[in-house]
């Protein structure tokens, strides 16, 4: 029997036993390039609680254990990232990012993510940027507008009409 936090970690959890999963939580890891494992076809990552500061070697990593177009959720919160890397624009098919509890203190440190088409689902509570920032969520909505959860929370269309943007056309009725 397990204990959780949230329901969300709870479902993550769930989906690395369900799905073909790779848990490599909590594992004081320093450089995702140096883990090694056998190729197979994941679709969960987790590599939250480790000690990564950057994610160089994210991608031939992600490659070396999966396609590219198979991987859904990727986990990394609870390290110390101070921004995302570009190249996370080759994950065409992540879902969900999970990033919270990071060290990102402006929005800079996310904009990489613009090249993430299918992300709609993204955690950045508990960094920095999201304390110290008033217009947190604004500024996360307007980097990203395809994002429909942020912080575990649906966005709704007040969210998008506050910045007079167009509805995303999954959010017109």
């Amino acid at each position: 029997f397990q204990m959780y936090k949230n329901e969300q970690e709870c479902r993550v959890s769930h989906h690395l036993r369900t799905v073909n999963g790779c848990d490599l939580s909590f594992m004081d890891y320093t450089n995702v390039g140096k883990i090694k494992m056998a190729r197979r076809d994941v679709q969960v990552i987790s590599l939250k609680g480790n000690l990564l500061s950057d994610l160089s070697g994210l991608c031939s990593f992600v490659g070396s254990v999966t396609d590219f177009k198979s991987l859904r959720l990727l986990d990394l919160s609870g390290n110390l990232l101070t921004s995302l890397d570009a190249s996370l624009g080759v994950l065409v098919s992540l879902c969900t990012l999970l990033c919270h509890k990071n060290a990102f203190v402006c929005e800079d440190s996310v904009s990489a993510l613009k090249g993430c088409p299918s992300l709609t689902a993204l955690t950045l509570y508990g960094c920095p940027f999201e304390e110290r920032h008033s217009c947190y969520k604004r500024t996360i909505v307007s980097l990203l507008p395809q994002l429909r959860k942020l912080d575990y929370c649906c966005l709704t269309a007040a969210d998008f009409h506050l910045q007079r943007w167009a509805l995303p056309k999954a959010m017109q009725r």
